[in-house]
C-alpha cells in the first residue's frame, strides 16, 4: 500500500494542476513523485508507472477532488481526499460482470462504488475515460471518471462525428420558438476544440473536448452586455452540465451525465 501512496501525487499533479509550471528538479525521471503536464503522452506514463506497481483500476473526481486506487488481485483499495490521509479499505463486495458494485468499508464507514462501462470524460483535465463512477459515502454521493490498467480493457477514445464541425442554432426552447433576434447558436471548430457563438444577448468563445459520444465544455468568456428577459444565462448552464452529444436526423443533442436531453440545435442555414 506504501507504494499506491507514492504514485498519488502523479494523480493529483495531472487532475489539478494543468497549467503548473516545474522546475528542473521536479521534472527528473528518476523522482517517482516526478508531476507531469497533462498530455496524452502523460497519462500514458502515469497508467504504465500505476500498472507496474499492481493498480489496475483508477477513478477520480472533483468537488473535492478524489482519487480511488484498485488492486482486483490482491484486494487492495486506497482512498484519498486532496489534503487528508489516504484511507487503506477493507474489500467486501466483487464486481459483477459490466455493472460493478463494490462495498468497502473503512473504521465503521461503508463505501459504496458503482461503475459502469460508459464513456466519461474528465471536464478539468479533458482526459477520456472507459468508465462512470458514482461513489457513495456517509450520505453523499461523488461523481468522477474511471479507467481500467489491464492491457487488454484499455478504451481508445472514438473519434469526434466530423457533422459537428459546423454552426448550429437553437431549434427551440423549453418546447417554445424563439425569437430570431435572441436564437442562440453555437460554432465548433475542430482544427482548435474552440467553440464560439452567441448566448441569446452576449458572444461566448472556449473549449470542447470530445470523443465518440462524449462530449464537455470548459468555461466560457463572453462579453458583458445586459439584455432583460434573456435566456442566456439558463442556456450557458445548460451547456456546462454537458457530458454527452449525438446527432441525429441533422440535430444536434446535447445531454447531461443521466442522458437527460438538455439542448437541440439545427444547422444554420447562414
Amino acid at each position: 500500500m506504501k507504494n499506491f501512496i507514492v504514485i498519488f501525487g502523479l494523480l493529483v499533479s495531472l487532475s489539478a494542476c494543468k497549467n503548473m509550471q516545474v522546475s528542473n528538479s521536479d521534472t527528473d525521471p528518476s523522482s517517482s513523485k516526478a508531476p507531469f503536464q497533462v498530455g496524452v503522452e502523460n497519462t500514458e506514463k502515469r497508467d504504465h508507472k500505476l500498472s507496474e506497481l499492481g493498480i489496475d483500476f483508477i477513478a477520480l473526481g472533483h468537488e473535492p477532488e478524489w482519487n480511488l486506487r484498485l488492486n482486483h488481485d490482491s484486494r487492495e483499495a486506497e482512498l484519498e481526499f486532496v489534503g487528508k490521509p489516504a484511507l487503506a479499505l477493507q474489500w467486501l463486495e466483487p464486481m459483477d460482470e459490466s455493472v460493478e458494485k463494490m462495498i468497502f468499508t473503512f473504521e465503521g464507514h461503508e463505501i459504496v462504488v458503482i461503475t459502469e462501462k460508459v464513456e466519461c470524460n474528465d471536464n478539468m483535465s479533458g482526459e477520456a475515460f472507459g468508465y462512470q463512477v458514482r461513489m457513495l459515502m456517509d450520505g453523499k454521493s461523488y461523481q468522477g471518471c474511471g479507467k481500467s490498467l489491464k492491457a487488454n480493457e484499455m478504451i481508445q477514445a472514438e473519434p469526434i462525428n466530423p457533422e459537428l464541425f459546423k454552426t448550429w442554432v437553437l431549434s427551440s426552447w423549453n418546447g417554445k420558438a424563439l425569437d430570431p433576434k435572441q436564437q442562440p447558436n453555437i460554432t465548433f471548430d475542430g482544427q482548435k476544440s474552440g467553440v464560439s457563438g452567441f448566448s441569446s444577448c452576449n458572444r461566448f468563445n472556449g473549449t470542447f473536448f470530445a470523443a465518440g459520444k462524449s462530449m464537455t465544455f470548459r468555461p466560457m468568456a463572453m462579453t458583458k452586455m445586459f439584455c432583460a428577459q434573456s435566456i442566456e444565462m439558463e442556456f450557458m448552464e445548460r451547456l456546462q452540465k454537458t457530458q454527452q452529444y449525438n446527432i441525429e436526423k441533422d440535430q444536434l443533442l446535447l445531454y447531461d451525465l443521466e442522458g437527460k436531453l438538455l439542448l437541440t440545435f439545427s444547422p444554420s442555414k447562414d
